[in-house]
């Protein structure tokens, strides 16, 4: 029977990113809906969402440029 922990300590490299980047981007609508009236840490909340929400958008297409580079050059660093 595989546990939760174990079910992510097993996961490739892969899923762990996507499951991370998902979940960052979706934390940062929930912050940014969430909110009704911030008040004065409206520049504050703004910002941290802003950030939340860019943050896995740019690191999924790095992660697969990455991946790319990593395959593609494999057999050439192969000992």
């Amino acid at each position: 029977m595989k546990t939760v922990p174990g079910l992510f300590l097993n996961e490739s490299r892969h899923g762990t990113c996507q499951r991370a980047s998902v979940a960052l981007f979706l934390l940062g609508f929930l912050i940014a809906f969430a909110v009704a009236d911030p008040g004065p840490v409206a520049p504050l909340l703004a910002s941290g969402t802003i950030h939340l929400v860019a943050f896995p958008a740019l690191l999924l297409p790095l992660f697969w440029l990455q991946v790319a580079v990593c395959k593609v050059f494999s057999t050439w660093f192969v000992a």
